[in-house]
């Protein structure tokens, strides 16, 4: 079943995501035209897979926090825990990069990085691919499109293609489906119960 988080993520975020993917050129468009109509269907695809990223991260965090407090015994522990977990947290206002996940999922005493990694060699490319999405998200709203080394997407190529942004978009959904399944086995152990019930079909596609 999974987290409420990852519910959001593959309904919500999947459809309004696919319905981006479907839009269609008006008729009678030059080439040239059709081309300018899909690059800015690119570069708007990327600004809101990352928005939608940076949901659901925050959310499977904000589920996890909320968990931590119903199995904290005494209530004012557990206010006090759950505003420390929550407050301030990068997610909040910064893009779902690798460094901000990082930094807030600590704040439960987990390395999130290694634990993905640990359960999934793949994790090490899909954290690459979405550090890439996001230096491409930050380009995109600050409309600077100039640091070609950092834009870079093989080859010097720094004009963004379907391809790329549906390739970023994988990653973000195998990274969503294993951060669920590792967040849920991590809580287990942490507090002996888990916030969630994980599908039997673990695996990462």
């Amino acid at each position: 079943m999974g987290s409420v988080a990852l519910q959001r993520w593959r309904v919500e975020a999947s459809a309004q995501l696919s319905a981006l993917g479907q839009l269609k050129h008006a008729p009678g468009q030059t080439a040239l035209a059709r081309r300018h109509a899909a690059n800015q269907l690119n570069l708007a695809f990327v600004l809101i897979l990352s928005s939608h990223f940076q949901r659901f991260c925050r959310d499977l965090h904000t589920e996890v926090a909320a968990h931590l407090r119903r199995t904290t015994q005494d209530p004012w522990a557990a206010s006090l825990l759950h505003t420390r977990l929550v407050e301030a947290r990068k997610l909040d206002v910064g893009n779902p990069n690798p460094g901000h996940i990082g930094a807030d999922f600590a704040r439960f005493g987990l390395r999130i990085w290694d634990a993905l990694l640990t359960r999934e060699g793949r994790a090490k490319v899909w954290r690459a691919q979405l550090e890439q999405l996001n230096v491409w998200r930050n380009a995109i709203a600050h409309q600077d499109l100039s640091a070609a080394s950092l834009l870079d997407l093989g080859g010097g190529r720094v004009h963004l293609r379907r391809a790329d942004v549906l390739r970023w978009r994988r990653a973000c959904d195998r990274l969503a489906t294993l951060m669920d399944a590792v967040l849920a086995d991590f809580t287990l152990g942490l507090v002996g119960a888990a916030p969630w019930r994980v599908s039997s079909q673990r695996g990462v596609r």
